[in-house]
């Protein structure tokens, strides 16, 4: 038995744990938090994505704590995404806290007060069968001077992300241990170095992947395309949480940056402008 929702016709609304019968696949996301953009250098925001991800099978990958980024020169790395499985009840409780003690069934879709500058939206996914609530927080975590009635909704959230945003001490009273992440594949992206680097460019690292395999994607200053762990294994090592600021020469002699991140397993190759998924790189 699992937790679901109950969705209001057109829209879902306000929810409430309810029983559902339906089969457990592996790639169907039951609860996500990520948090993205805000002002933080193009090299990093490359490597975004979300910070936690359980599936109906009990999967859960997530990334440890950002504290443990490296930086080398212009280079960002993050550690490995780590990798879990919960049972059926487990995942059931972490659902039924995430809406009830967590806010999300009372939440608003949007909280936008835009009373500070710069900061990232954390996001929120909660699904079961055809029913699905999305909650989205501008600068959640952060105080507003002024008083709102929407405080205590936000502090349920905040406590939400915290938990979500650092889940090995859940997983140590759980009883459940982690392992690396081993990502099938990994999203690369060509960028201009906008951050001004002037060390000297390597050369481009690929033999069976070349420049004209990545596709512009829908930003048009970024171009994408999707990597094998053995490709990337020739640039850094696997698996890897992200890596970004990697300059290279590309053989016609321009300058460019790389930056590599692990896919989830559910997650869709990007699209172009045109429509077009990103291609996998030699194949």
């Amino acid at each position: 038995m699992s937790i679901g929702l109950v969705a209001t016709p057109g829209a879902v609304g306000a929810q409430s744990p309810q029983p559902s019968d339906a089969a457990t696949t592996p790639d169907a996301i039951v609860l996500q938090m990520g948090s993205c953009c805000g002002f933080v250098p193009v090299s990093y925001s490359l490597l975004t994505m979300p910070t936690f991800t359980l599936y109906e099978d009990g999967t859960l990958i997530y990334r440890p704590p950002t504290t443990d980024v490296t930086y080398t020169g212009s280079v960002i790395e993050l550690p490995p995404l780590l990798e879990a499985q919960l049972s059926q009840a487990q995942v059931d409780e972490l659902i039924a806290y995430a809406l009830g003690p967590g806010g999300i069934a009372d939440a608003k879709p949007v909280y936008d007060n835009m009373f500070v500058s710069d900061m990232p939206t954390t996001t929120f996914v909660v699904q079961d069968g055809d029913a699905t609530k999305t909650v989205s927080v501008y600068a959640l975590g952060v105080t507003n001077p002024e008083a709102s009635d929407e405080d205590a909704e936000l502090a349920k959230l905040n406590d939400l992300a915290k938990k979500l945003s650092d889940f090995g001490p859940e997983l140590e009273k759980m009883g459940v241990t982690s392992t690396e992440y081993q990502p099938a594949q990994y999203l690369a992206t060509l960028y201009p170095d906008y951050e001004g680097n002037t060390e000297p460019a390597a050369p481009w690292p690929f033999a069976d992947v070349a420049p004209s395999d990545f596709v512009v994607d829908v930003h048009d200053f970024t171009s994408v395309a999707v990597l094998t762990p053995e490709q990337v294994a020739g640039v850094t090592e696997v698996p890897t949480g992200g890596i970004a600021g990697l300059l290279y020469t590309t053989p016609d002699g321009a300058r460019t940056n790389l930056a590599i991140r692990p896919m989830l397993p559910s997650e869709q190759a990007p699209t172009g402008p045109t429509g077009s998924p990103a291609p996998t790189a030699g194949a």
